[in-house]
């Protein structure tokens, strides 16, 4: 059996390795061998020639830049600016706004390595004031994922794997030496969410993956987001303004039954409901703590391009802004609660058809 085998780096990279098998049972007789490695594919589309003597597949390269989206205008009669934050071939994802709305945080893949970056929002997107330049916080030799700021905008914890287990940590947002945090390891293969402002506690991704951990920074105490784990998966959660309640989207699992929908949790009491059903990125909070913004996924054409706010307590949506939302990433915009300013990368792929002959020597 002729497999892809893939480790998590900032571009999709894999080997494509070989299992012997028994004829007789088809098990297992033997390890993987590798044969060919470091092949930039997604591994969507590959064959293998029925002589068994030439393997074809299709390897892609991919980067993504940051965008600055600033909305002008009302309800109901928007208008937006837009202009390009950062340029060159890297992989740039999990942009975050700092509480003032001045900075963002992002990680940044160079190799097989991905390291936490700030840099300065211009006041405006409409190329009035020159973009400033990315300052590097860390410099791992891992991936470091999903930067958030701390509520007072002093520091940013993020993921990372180095030095062993999969880990939270917090670095200045300076500069310094980074630290992990204690007793917050994590499943490393959806390390893509990490929220800390406006909340005193950080919300991670836990090791079963399919919910999270509120993790209390100052005493190193752990509460689980939903009381178990084993109904659905949880994505996107954000904190309100007051650190007092968390929204999310949840694939949930009742009586074997699915339910997807954008779901509230208040930290104080406990209680927990369901906002509307369907697929919603949770984006923020608005600043009265009354709606959420949120961008819809529909199963039939992908991701939405319009921001609507859902009010927390029930009721129909608002409409706000269309996003120029061509190739965005999705899940991992960030926004002010006004709904003024956006930030988003947005991708690039370029993949060509290869054919390696012999490649089973």
């Amino acid at each position: 059996v002729y497999f892809f085998r893939w480790s998590v780096k900032g571009q999709e990279v894999a080997d494509q390795m070989k299992l012997p098998l028994d004829a007789k049972t088809a098990r297992p007789a033997g390890e993987p061998v590798l044969e060919l490695s470091g092949l930039k594919t997604s591994g969507a589309a590959f064959s293998i020639s029925s002589d068994g003597t030439r393997i074809l597949f299709e390897q892609e390269t991919k980067k993504s830049n940051l965008w600055h989206t600033q909305v002008e205008g009302e309800e109901g009669d928007t208008r937006t600016e837009r202009i390009q934050l950062t340029t060159g071939s890297a992989w740039k994802s999990s942009a975050d706004i700092s509480p003032d709305g001045r900075e963002i945080t992002f990680a940044m893949s160079s190799g097989d390595a991905s390291n936490i970056y700030v840099m300065t929002l211009p006041e405006k997107a409409d190329g009035s004031e020159p973009v400033a330049s990315p300052r590097q916080l860390t410099f791992f030799s891992s991936l470091c994922s999903a930067p958030a700021w701390s509520p007072d905008g002093k520091e940013i914890a993020f993921y990372s794997s180095q030095g062993g287990d999969p880990l939270v940590w917090r670095v200045n947002r300076d500069g310094g030496a980074p630290q992990p945090m204690e007793n917050t390891k994590y499943a490393p293969a959806v390390a893509s969410y990490l929220e800390w402002a406006p909340g005193d506690m950080i919300l991670h991704r836990s090791t079963s993956f399919r919910n999270f951990s509120a993790y209390d920074p100052r005493t190193g105490e752990h509460s689980p987001l939903v009381d178990s784990d084993s109904i659905g998966y949880i994505f996107d959660p954000v904190w309100s303004g007051d650190g007092k309640k968390v929204a999310f989207f949840w694939n949930r699992e009742s009586a074997g039954t699915p339910s997807m929908g954008l779901w509230c949790k208040d930290m104080t009491d406990g209680s927990i409901w369901e906002i509307t059903s369907g697929i919603f990125n949770a984006i923020a909070w608005t600043t009265d703590g009354e709606y959420i913004w949120t961008v819809r996924y529909k199963m039939d054409t992908g991701w939405d391009d319009e921001v609507v706010k859902w009010p927390v307590k029930g009721g129909d949506s608002v409409s706000w802004v269309e996003l120029p939302m061509d190739q965005i990433v999705q899940g991992y915009i960030a926004m002010i609660p006004d709904g003024r300013k956006f930030v988003y990368p947005v991708e690039n792929r370029h993949a060509d058809a290869w054919i390696v002959e012999n490649f089973d020597p």
